[in-house]
């Protein structure tokens, strides 16, 4: 978290964007929406509200970026997917005389 809040700590909303950043490096490391939900919302719920965030905005934040890099991951798998069919489909038609 330190760290996250060195690089984007001092902008406006500074502390959201380091939940933002801490759920991507613990999405990582636990592999549990769960875990990570109820983890960062003992971290950083505390940590916003101290900075002066509305109680039901830390918590929302905290509780979509938890589960948002699990969904993210999903969805790349989808677009590659998506994009192989695609290329299974027009990469025959190259090679038609």
């Amino acid at each position: 978290m330190s760290f996250a809040r060195v690089l984007i700590g001092h902008y406006r909303g500074g502390l959201a964007y380091v939940t933002v950043i801490a759920n991507m490096f613990l999405a990582s490391i636990l592999g549990s929406a769960n875990a990570q939900a109820a983890m960062m919302s003992k971290v950083m719920v505390p940590e916003m509200e101290k900075e002066g965030y509305r109680r039901d905005f830390s918590a929302a934040i905290t509780f979509i970026k938890s589960i948002m890099p699990f969904l993210a991951m999903a969805i790349l798998v989808l677009l590659i997917l998506t994009y192989w069919e695609d290329a299974a489909l027009w990469i025959p038609s190259l090679y038609k005389e």
